[in-house]
């Protein structure tokens, strides 16, 4: 309602915010989430790349088995199958106690990542709408943080793993071109498809 009253766009709100909240402009908003970015790639690339294990032996190693399948198989090169792919990479780097962006949480760290890299890989040189992507996921789940808690223990799967959807969902539609009413129906869609994993 803001936005349609205001005729404001989402990204400068996003920017009001976070100048509201922590002093910065919006040239140091880009230049946060350009670095969240890289770490993201980085953790991305490494994962697939790697078949090391955890210390426990639990995790690892199946990025890089999915990822070389997906490259045989025309059902899952694309966007699809690379976020898979590249969700499970980051969360191997988590299990492994590497660098990684919590995104909300460590438990769901590799969904929003995944579905990112594999959209930028299919849209070269877009690095500045993935960096707005970046701050509308971001400010979707700060809105729906507000209200409750990103603990598995209190929400079960859908306060990480349905959050994280959601924040990728509204990233995703916002890069498709969306509307902010297509991207809060795309988040809230994401939460809704998760409540069976309460």
């Amino acid at each position: 309602e803001y936005l349609s009253e205001t005729g404001k766009n989402l990204i400068k709100i996003i920017c009001e915010t976070e100048y509201a909240l922590q002093r910065i402009h919006e040239d140091e908003v880009y230049e946060k989430m350009k670095s969240h970015w890289q770490v993201m790639k980085s953790s991305v690339y490494s994962g697939v790349e790697s078949s090391e294990k955890s210390l426990l032996k639990l995790s690892g190693g199946d990025s890089k088995k999915m990822n070389e399948y997906i490259r045989t198989s025309p059902i899952f090169e694309n966007i699809y199958g690379k976020a898979a792919a590249y969700a499970t990479a980051v969360n191997e780097i988590n299990a492994k106690s590497g660098v990684i962006i919590a995104c909300p949480t460590a438990g769901s760290c590799g969904i929003l990542p995944g579905v990112l890299t594999a959209w930028s890989e299919l849209h070269p040189n877009s690095e500045t709408k993935i960096l707005e992507s970046l701050m509308i996921a971001g400010f979707f789940g700060m809105i729906l943080f507000t209200d409750v808690s990103t603990a598995g223990a209190d929400y079960g799967c859908q306060a990480e793993i349905g959050a994280a959807a959601a924040m990728a969902a509204s990233a995703l539609v916002y890069l498709e071109g969306g509307n902010h009413t297509q991207m809060i129906e795309a988040f809230a869609l994401a939460l809704k498809n998760s409540l069976g994993l309460i």
